[in-house]
């Protein structure tokens, strides 16, 4: 097998030695006066009857997994003894998000107060990652107009601060181009008060 490399302009010296301490080096300067430097591998191995039924030695050492702490371990535990019941708290947590932002969103809708501009075309959805005590929130806003960019915009995330605790409670949205969306991803902790150690 013939191995090539390709050079951004057509070459005019070509030199491959040792530099500092790199021993293989290749050096190419073009032309245009740009310099390319080619640095070989030192691992790097030419050899034609390599065994690939033999994994490397690399794959046979174990991976450098971080310590299980204590409150893992417990919370681990808490998980096997009550999977059914910790799947329906998160079940009812969701359906409860849901009714309110329908609540909201039909409180907004029959108002007549002329809360927030009627002009802007904003689409809002949420998807939650993950089923608990820690899981993601992500929010998407997508600009449906097709012909005005959103600015000045920010988002303001509300929960009990006894149930939940949040990485972000205000975040300022970026310029958002027309017909295109921006995504912000809120990680949300539930609090437990099922008196579990904290892990020192």
């Amino acid at each position: 097998p013939v191995d090539y490399i390709s050079a951004p302009d057509t070459p005019s010296a070509i030199v491959f030695g040792q530099m500092g301490q790199e021993d293989h080096v290749m050096v190419i300067i073009t032309l245009g006066g740009t310099i390319n430097f080619k640095i070989l591998k030192r691992t790097a191995d030419f050899g034609l009857n390599q065994d690939t039924g033999i994994s490397p030695t690399i794959q046979s050492k174990p991976l450098p997994l971080p310590k299980r702490s204590k409150l893992f371990l417990e919370q681990s535990l808490r998980e096997k003894q009550n999977p059914t019941d910790m799947h329906q708290s998160f079940q009812q947590d969701l359906i409860r998000l849901r009714l309110t932002s329908a609540r909201t969103l039909l409180q907004i809708n029959s108002d007549q107060s002329g809360i927030g501009n009627t002009k802007e075309q904003i689409k809002l959805s949420a998807q939650v990652l993950g089923l608990g005590p820690t899981f993601t929130l992500i929010l998407t806003v997508e600009n449906m107009n097709p012909d005005k960019a959103l600015i000045q915009l920010s988002a303001i995330f509300h929960c009990n601060p006894e149930n939940y605790q949040l990485s972000l409670y205000t975040l300022p949205i970026p310029f958002v181009p027309p017909s295109l969306s921006y995504k912000i991803h809120n990680k949300v902790i539930e609090c437990l008060n099922d008196g579990l150690p904290k892990d020192e």
